[in-house]
């Protein structure tokens, strides 16, 4: 499950369309980005916290912030405003 974090982190990091910045190469539409980002908040969700602070503590600072952006994404994208 690790390794999908890992994938993650490397696929938002090459392919900046998932985070609603607009390439020539691709564009993810609303509805792959919430897919993708499901799976990821399913997978940190599911990971023993001990393991996911390790890999956390290894990481190099760019995967960490890469990281961070993913879950600062994840509350963007899934955010409910209240009325």
């Amino acid at each position: 499950m690790l390794t999908f974090v890992v994938v993650v982190v490397q696929l938002i990091r090459h392919y900046p369309a998932i985070s609603d910045e607009k390439t020539e190469e691709y564009s993810f539409n609303n509805t792959e980005r919430r897919a993708i980002l499901v799976c990821f908040l399913y997978v940190i969700r599911s990971l023993d916290t001990k393991w996911l602070f390790e890999w956390l503590r290894k990481e190099t600072v760019q995967n960490f912030s890469t990281f961070i952006d993913i879950l600062g994404l994840c509350v963007n994208t899934f955010q409910v405003s209240s009325q």
